[in-house]
């Protein structure tokens, strides 16, 4: 059970990092469309 427990949390986390990666480029986007920066 030690094992599926840490595996299920992995997977958690993984889903959890793709959510925010996701937000971050949402922003990203919106931040470039309010304020274009030069780069």
């Amino acid at each position: 059970m030690g094992v599926e427990k840490g595996q299920s949390t992995a997977h958690g986390s993984l889903k959890s990092n793709l959510q925010l990666l996701k937000i971050l480029y949402f922003l990203r986007r919106c931040r470039r469309r309010a304020a274009p920066t030069p780069v």
